[in-house]
């Protein structure tokens, strides 16, 4: 019978995983490992009195001598223990872990959490057995750290430092606390959240591999989607919470690849309230970029990409480009969209007629900002625009044309930028952060030359947004 369970235990657990390619999901690509090989149970069997034999149960503790001898042939160890191993303590081959310690702390926690280690041949073997609430916590932990990563990638975008840029440390008392008071002492709480935001894509590695797995990825999912046309210039479908985020974690040629994470789970978290659960997503397809033929052979309308240049006067962007690998596909504004109005295809005509009126009697032009539209959403309804971008007409620029030549860059083929809008909330789905005191004002709000969030509007456009939202109101 035991031989038995042993047999259960290994098909379910271990066989079916390595068979199936469940593992390799976790590999890098092109990754290879000589041990990953489906064994079967028989072969097993005959190693378990010997591996059994050789197990010897050790204590580690601040009174224990305790000494692993890792010689060939050594004893395979059961180590049980609470601080000296929580912090750091290296156990050679560590393949299973019972982890019961607890903490209030977060960063704590992920001290606790440095486990397995990158060994060939033990990726089917490592396992981690842990509480729920743990499990929670360290969930939180690593939200919150993946936030950092993307606000530290959209500093670094913009060419700021830690001194001119407001770094929010997302807080949740609720599941776990970030770390003791004592450290948070000049810090306060501030409340964010992504309600009312315009969250944009225009920094993009230029990357062979990275831009044609996007361009490749872009063609195969929206090739089978049946679009509505809006004027010719945006080609436009209907969708839910749960594939909008898979929208965003398709490959991409964004500076930092993961920039949508944090909305991802900002998504996640609110359309369990039935919040932005249905989703308007659309092409801009009628960009000055040369027509791209073989797109007609598998959407039914064309593509012509926008249009973002370089002066070929301005050396730092293009040394951006030939020694960064990065290009910034922006004008002064720091936005991709090509006009305002692109997010009126998501409106009813009432509605784009109502938003637009209202912002011409304030305002004598008819240079019209996504805002007035997005603010027409309801709570339930969020947008995003995908922006084919031209390379080819960066080649007019001679350092860049041997650039690409140099590092294989099909210019035919375009970068693709989001825009992803978010309307007026309100205060229910505000998050709460940590800030740092020097970066707020008398208020607790984060002082406007801090804020660096990617997407922001015009100056111009910021001048009426009290007006905007004033009106809307009534």
């Amino acid at each position: 019978p035991v031989y038995d369970d042993f047999r259960r235990i290994w098909n379910k657990y271990y066989l079916q995983d390595v068979e199936n390619g469940l593992i390799k999901d976790y590999l890098p690509k092109d990754y290879t490992d000589e041990f990953m090989q489906p064994a079967d149970f028989e072969e097993v069997l005959k190693y378990l009195i010997t591996a059994v034999n050789a197990v010897e149960i050790v204590c580690a503790n601040s009174n224990s001598k305790m000494s692993l001898d890792y010689s060939k042939d050594a004893k395979s160890y059961i180590v049980v223990g609470g601080n000296r191993l929580s912090r750091g303590f290296t156990l050679e081959g560590l393949t299973i872990n019972y982890f019961v310690r607890d903490t209030n702390y977060a960063d704590s926690l992920l001290q606790m959490g440095r486990w397995f280690g990158y060994r060939p041949g033990y990726l089917d073997c490592c396992k981690l057995f842990t509480t729920a609430d743990t499990v929670e916590s360290f969930d939180f932990s690593t939200s919150v750290i993946e936030d950092v990563e993307a606000q530290f990638s959209k500093m670094a975008s913009k060419d700021k430092t830690p001194a001119d840029f407001a770094i929010k440390v997302m807080n949740d008392p609720d599941v776990i606390k970030i770390t003791r008071p004592s450290i948070l002492k000049n810090a306060l709480t501030v409340k964010w959240s992504y309600s009312d935001k315009l969250e944009q894509t225009t920094k993009f590695a230029i990357d062979k591999e990275r831009i044609e797995n996007a361009w490749n990825s872009f063609i195969k999912y929206f090739g089978e989607k049946t679009f509505t046309d809006y004027r010719s210039s945006l080609q436009y479908f209907e969708t839910d919470a749960d594939e909008i985020c898979d929208i965003l974690r398709l490959p991409n040629s964004f500076l930092n690849p993961k920039h949508y994470e944090p909305l991802i789970a900002f998504i996640k978290d609110v359309k369990n309230q039935g919040i932005l659960n249905r989703w308007s997503v659309a092409v801009r397809n009628s960009g000055q970029g040369e027509r791209i033929e073989d797109v007609e052979k598998i959407f039914s309308f064309p593509v012509s990409p926008a249009v973002r240049r370089i002066n070929p006067n301005n050396q730092n962007r293009i040394s951006e480009v030939v020694e960064g690998g990065v290009f910034t596909a922006s004008g002064n504004s720091s936005n991709i969209i090509t006009a305002g109005s692109d997010f009126a295809f998501a409106l009813s005509e009432d509605e784009k007629n109502a938003a637009e009126s209202i912002f011409s009697e304030m305002k004598k032009n008819k240079n019209y900002p996504e805002k007035i539209y997005r603010n027409r959403l309801d709570k339930n309804h969020g947008v995003l625009i995908i922006y084919p971008v031209d390379l080819k007409a960066l080649e007019d620029i001679p350092e860049i044309a041997d650039y690409f030549r140099e590092k294989h860059i099909d210019s035919k083929i375009p970068l693709l930028g989001y825009a992803v809008g978010i309307p007026d909330l309100g205060d229910d789905f505000e998050k709460e952060y940590f800030v740092q005191k020097g970066f707020l004002d008398q208020h607790g709000n984060i002082l406007k030359e801090y804020l660096v969030d990617e997407g922001t509007e015009d100056e111009e456009d910021e001048k009426y947004e009290d007006e905007l939202t004033e009106a809307n109101n009534e």
